[in-house]
């Protein structure tokens, strides 16, 4: 079995969320309210990055270091579906959420096919579980931990415009 990834609200209400590798705290993603931009604070291990919208109007995200260096770039790569390209050292995976399932399921592939999925918990849960069959090909960390904040960002878009 492989290593999974979790990431769980800290409250029932709460926006920030917990991250458990392997049942054990990793770190923590701490969302910003600032009107129609989404931000959040994440923490993969002890490293604090920034986890951001890039613009009002664009379907672009950015994970930055510290420093303000760019360690990932998400961007919506079709107009009518969640799916978003991940541009991260040299290398590039895509996000996409599969249609009707009941119970939230993103299928993360790179050009040699699936490689790992993102999956709720329940279908009312804002519980995610990340898991890749073979973690050698997964993105590092941070950019896993990113790939799930953008999971949270479509599923809080949804919650609020009520269409799931």
């Amino acid at each position: 079995m492989s290593p999974s990834l979790e990431i769980v609200p800290q409250g029932v209400l709460s926006y920030s969320y917990d991250i458990l590798l392997e049942g054990t705290a990793f770190g923590r993603i701490e969302n910003k309210a600032v009107f129609l931009l989404e931000r959040a604070t994440v923490w993969a291990g002890a490293v604090q990055y920034a986890a951001r919208r890039q613009g009002l109007f664009h379907p672009r995200y950015l994970l930055e270091t510290e420093g303000g260096a760019l360690r990932a770039r998400a961007e919506k790569s079709r107009i009518w579906w969640e799916e978003y390209r991940v541009d991260f050292d040299g290398r590039a995976v895509t996000i996409r959420e599969l249609p009707f399932r009941l119970k939230g399921t993103w299928v993360i592939s790179d050009p040699s096919g699936q490689i790992g999925t993102i999956v709720k918990e329940r279908v009312t849960s804002r519980r995610l579980v990340v898991e890749f069959p073979a973690w050698a090909a997964a993105p590092p960390m941070e950019v896993t931990v990113f790939l799930g904040w953008i999971t949270l960002v479509i599923m809080r878009r949804r919650r609020v415009s009520g269409s799931s």
